[in-house]
């Protein structure tokens, strides 16, 4: 499982993008990996506030919501399911990582995205 896109994938959304008017596909493509993407962070986002108390505290205060830390089991298995597209719709394929790949240097990105493929259940098969 590759982690991050391959030159064939960056080759073919760069030619995409770069066309004036933006397919039917390419819309879909966007739409669904900004949604995939942001739900995978929102849920690695909870799963860390349910750890680490100071963050659980201002969530609280924020939406009235009280994360206790046993809900981590439930969380994890949530953030891992949601993972399974959010992490190829922010690293590997798509509109949304053909950004995040151009933009952010592949010393950073690839350390990264390593860490983050294991809160994808597909990560946890590719040991």
């Amino acid at each position: 499982m590759e982690t991050l896109m391959n030159a064939r994938e960056l080759a073919r959304w760069s030619e995409r993008l770069a066309a004036d008017d933006w397919s039917r596909q390419t819309w879909e493509n966007f739409a669904m990996g900004t949604v995939c993407g942001a739900a995978w962070l929102l849920c690695i986002f909870l799963l860390v506030a349910c750890l680490v108390p100071p963050l659980r505290r201002k969530f609280h205060l924020w939406t009235g919501v009280y994360l206790p830390w046993n809900i981590f089991v439930a969380l994890t298995i949530v953030t891992n399911l949601v993972g399974i597209m959010g992490h190829p719709a922010i690293f590997s394929t798509g509109v949304i990582a053909y950004w995040v790949n151009t933009t952010v240097p592949a010393s950073l990105l690839e350390p990264t995205a390593r860490a983050l493929d294991f809160l994808a259940f597909a990560g946890w098969f590719s040991l």
